[in-house]
């Protein structure tokens, strides 16, 4: 059976080493070797989607959690929008 990227995801939310692993499996996919085709950038930017809807919809009740999930959803924010901030060439 495969695992969506949202099961990994939670999966890592839901363990003691949180902040590892979650951010562990977001720096991957914001990696150089994660998007040095354009094939793996396409997905990498569609697992950030879909991970960055998920945490959208996470209601976390702990406080330092929910200060890493807002954190890790701004730095996917920043990727996803880094083309649309970057200055075009005229």
């Amino acid at each position: 059976m495969k695992r969506s990227i949202i099961d990994l995801f939670k999966d890592a939310l839901e363990s003691d080493d949180y902040k590892f692993k979650a951010a562990f499996l977001v720096g991957s996919l914001v990696s150089y070797e994660s998007n040095d085709t354009p094939e793996k950038e396409v997905q990498s930017t569609e697992y950030l989607t879909e991970i960055l809807g998920y945490l959208q919809s996470v209601n976390a009740s702990d406080p330092d959690k929910k200060e890493f999930i807002n954190r890790i959803t701004e730095t996917i924010e920043r990727y996803l929008n880094w083309e649309d901030d970057t200055p075009s060439e005229s």
